[in-house]
Parts: C-alpha cells; structure tokens; sequence
C-alpha cells in the first residue's frame, strides 16, 4: 500500500525487505583478509628502498628518507 510519499509501506530496505547485514560482514572480512596478505608485500617493498644498514638497525616499517638504489642494481647485475 502506499503512502502521499509514492514510497511503499513495508521494512526498512528497499521494497519492504528487512535489512541483512551479511553481505556488510562478509566485506569487512575479506577487506581485512586483504590488509593482511599485502602487509607482507608492503613490508618487503619498504625494505626494498633502504640501505642494509636501516633494516639492521630495526626500521623496517618506516618510510625510507631516500630511495636506496643499490639493491636494485645488485640483484639485476647476477
């Protein structure tokens, strides 16, 4: 039935259905599956960047002051 609005009367949800929650869960789960598989990868990405010295001394998971090539150059010359 409706009302003056042109909207039906029913549920809160679109067209009289009542809200689920589930699918939002499910979202926020896989978002934090997601955030903890690439935390790894963004660790190695970091470390990438920086001088051995920096990762000895326990800096692992902060930004790099400067962009430390020499890893690069390392790996790709063997």
């Amino acid at each position: 039935m409706a009302d003056g609005a042109g909207t039906t009367k029913g549920g809160p949800g679109a067209g009289g259905r009542p809200f689920n929650p589930w699918p939002a869960v499910v979202f926020v789960c896989l978002c934090v599956l997601a955030l903890l598989f690439l935390a790894p990868t963004l660790g190695v990405l970091l470390s990438s960047l920086k001088s051995t010295r920096e990762i000895a001394f326990g800096a692992l998971w902060t930004i790099p002051g400067g962009l430390y090539l020499e890893n690069f150059r390392e790996v790709l010359a063997h």
